[in-house]
Parts: C-alpha cells; sequence; structure tokens
C-alpha cells in the first residue's frame, strides 16, 4: 500500500509541542482566574482541566460527535450501530490501518480493527450506508465527510487537521447496550496516547441518540 509522506516531520512535531504547550498554559491560567473571581473552582479543578487539555491534545485524534442507533433484538430494544466522528487535532500523518478500537460492556472485550476500506458519505444516510453491509463482528470501517487530497478514501491516512470521517462499527452479540448501560471504547492510534470514551445509552423515543 502507497503511503503519504511529508518532508516536513521536524517543523511539524516543533509546531505541535509549542502548540501544545501554549494551549495547556491557556486552560490553567483561565482556570486560575475563575478561582480568583469567584472561588468556586479549587486547584484540583485547575489540574483536571490542564490534564484534560492535554489529553485532547497529545491524543492527536478529537472525538467530535458520538451517536448510536437504536434496534429492536430479540424483542429488547439496543444500540446497535455506534459512529465516532474523528478528525486529527495537528496537520500530522494518522495511519488508521494501525488504529485499533477496544470495547468493553464491563463484562465482555473485544478489539476492533481497521476493515481496511473507507467510502465517502455523499448523499447516504450514515446509519444506512452500504459499507455497514460488510462490516463483521470484529473490524470498523470509516465513512468519510472530508477528505480533501482523498489520502484517507485511497490510503487510510489522516494527514490534515480538516480531515474528517466517521469510525463505525456494530455493537457485537451479547454485549449491553440497552437504555441505562454504557460502552467503554479505547483508541489506540499509531500515534499519540491512548484515548478512552464512554457512550452511554440513554433514552429516547427515536432510533438515533447522541451517546
Amino acid at each position: 500500500m502507497k503511503k503519504i509522506h511529508k518532508n516536513n516531520t521536524g517543523g511539524t512535531l516543533l509546531t505541535s509541542t509549542i502548540l501544545l504547550i501554549a494551549f495547556t498554559l491557556i486552560a490553567v491560567t483561565a482556570a486560575s482566574l475563575l478561582i480568583g473571581e469567584s472561588g468556586e473552582i479549587t486547584e484540583q479543578d485547575v489540574e483536571q482541566i490542564a490534564e484534560e487539555t492535554l489529553d485532547e491534545i497529545s491524543t492527536y485524534i478529537q472525538i467530535k460527535d458520538k451517536i448510536g442507533k437504536y434496534h429492536m433484538i430479540n424483542n429488547n430494544r439496543c444500540i446497535k450501530q455506534i459512529a465516532l466522528l474523528i478528525k486529527p487535532f495537528f496537520s500530522t500523518e494518522i495511519d488508521l490501518t494501525d488504529l485499533t478500537l477496544q470495547i468493553s460492556d464491563g463484562e465482555h472485550i473485544r478489539m476492533l480493527y481497521n476493515h481496511g476500506n473507507a467510502q465517502f458519505i455523499d448523499s447516504e444516510s450514515l446509519f444506512e450506508h452500504p459499507i455497514w453491509n460488510n462490516l463483521e463482528n470484529n473490524n470498523y470501517a470509516c465513512i468519510v465527510t472530508l477528505d480533501h487530497d482523498e489520502s484517507l478514501l485511497n490510503y487510510n491516512v489522516l494527514n490534515d487537521n480538516t480531515d474528517t470521517t466517521y469510525i463505525i462499527f456494530n455493537v457485537p452479540d451479547g454485549y449491553k447496550m440497552k437504555k441505562g448501560e454504557s460502552l467503554s471504547i479505547k483508541l489506540f492510534p499509531s500515534t499519540g496516547i491512548v484515548k478512552t470514551i464512554v457512550a452511554e445509552a440513554s433514552f429516547s423515543t427515536k432510533p438515533i441518540i447522541t451517546l
């Protein structure tokens, strides 16, 4: 598989490091000012803000949205399809063929691997896109919403901070995802640190919900 390479890796990493430090300092300073004005925020809050900012930036991958769709399975209404909208924090090369997902409902753990097939959303509805038909319980796929140079469509590579895609997967049979239940999702990228999110199935009369 042909990869897309850059010749400014050093400059990109240096810029990213500077921005990382700057954003973290901004978050800490803002929190400190709030403490001084209201007295309602503790030092622990400042530390948490700094840690969350650092985690968000150093992971490289931003999760902009997490949505799911309810289905009737064995007379139970539960989330069966999940889509995570992601994009890079910086214009850096992230090979999604090396991105692994770990999902757990507290009783089971399963690893999901890249299906190797990314398709543009076009005019398709997200949860009715034909790419879902090729998904198995041990993989995920990408439905691309923005990819100017088609690096993701052709090479499974995010290389610009405007690249945006849904990572989609089916909740495996036997996993608990009914109303009030949750699923832990860990992203293991090729660059950056591990990112963990929790998707919770809340009550909704409509099939598609924000998790």
